[in-house]
């Protein structure tokens, strides 16, 4: 019994770190631009609350600021301390880009959907880390 709860253990853990190990990876294998400035503002839309002239405005600012970001995304593999330089700083401008389009509780509720950990398959990740 002991043995089979070591290796349940060991296996669990061995699975767990390999998966850590292609968080990454898989972060740079999903960013599309086109797709992701699609799913984020459509996101952004539904939960803010959007005129169509914001949605408009908003929809270029996340698309640029994806296309940008598209430019750095690979040094999260091999320059971890340039990406959060680079990342801090675009979002930075991003979100002083936002506050012209969004009302002041839009932005508030804006900020407040930051997911609490870098999830590649939400597209509000994509945005915040």
């Amino acid at each position: 019994m002991k043995k089979f709860l070591f290796f349940a253990f060991l296996f669990t853990t061995s699975v767990g770190v390999a998966l850590q190990a292609n968080t990454n990876f898989s972060f740079c294998q999903t960013f599309d631009v086109s797709k992701l400035s699609t799913t984020i503002s459509s996101q952004l839309n539904y939960s803010l609350g959007l005129t169509k002239d914001q949605e408009q405005q908003l929809f270029k600012t996340v698309n640029s600021f994806l296309a940008e970001k598209s430019k750095f995304v690979s040094l999260v593999n091999t320059d971890k301390q340039s990406y959060l330089q680079k990342q801090n700083a675009l979002f930075d401008n991003f979100k002083h880009k936002l506050n012209g389009i969004l009302l002041l509780g839009q932005m508030n509720k804006f900020l407040a959907l930051k997911p609490s950990v870098n999830d590649p398959s939400n597209a509000l990740s994509h945005l915040f880390y």
